[in-house]
């Protein structure tokens, strides 16, 4: 059976109050297998953040979940662009990373997939909303529409 604990901690000081939560349990049945994920890695910074994303994969691996890891060019044009001239140059950075992200996808469709994106790759955003309710800043938002 699992059991999960949230706990509060108060202090006079700042930050004055902390929460965390933690799941434990005896006799639970080990999930070995968690699903597939896409890494999709800023190229520019693959290098620099070598040991950290090396931790980052064996620790995924350890828990469980199959790697598809892809170092992407960076993002060259900016997301709160409205320019139109933008419109052409985004479209052609997310399509050049759609086709890694489909193929992963389709060596096991149907399973338990994510996609964790390091640092500043390409995003498609979609949509014309402000789903937080502030209606200044309504508009499109970061989609995992690859």
């Amino acid at each position: 059976m699992a059991y999960e604990y949230s706990f509060q901690r108060t202090r006079s000081t700042a930050p004055t109050t902390a929460y965390g939560s933690i799941v434990a349990g005896r006799q639970v049945t080990l999930a070995d297998q968690r699903g597939k994920v896409t890494l999709l890695v800023d190229s520019t910074m693959a290098t620099p953040l070598a040991p950290e994303l090396t931790l980052l994969e064996r620790n995924l691996a350890g828990d469980g979940w199959t790697i598809f890891r892809h170092d992407v060019a960076r993002s060259a044009v900016s997301p709160a662009s409205t320019a139109t001239t933008d419109y052409g140059p985004r479209l052609a950075e997310l399509q050049a990373i759609r086709p890694l992200v489909q193929a992963d996808y389709n060596t096991a469709p149907g399973t338990d997939w994510a996609l964790l994106i390091i640092v500043r790759v390409p995003v498609p955003y979609a949509g014309q909303i402000a789903p937080d309710g502030h209606g200044n800043h309504a508009d499109a938002w970061p989609t995992d529409s690859y």
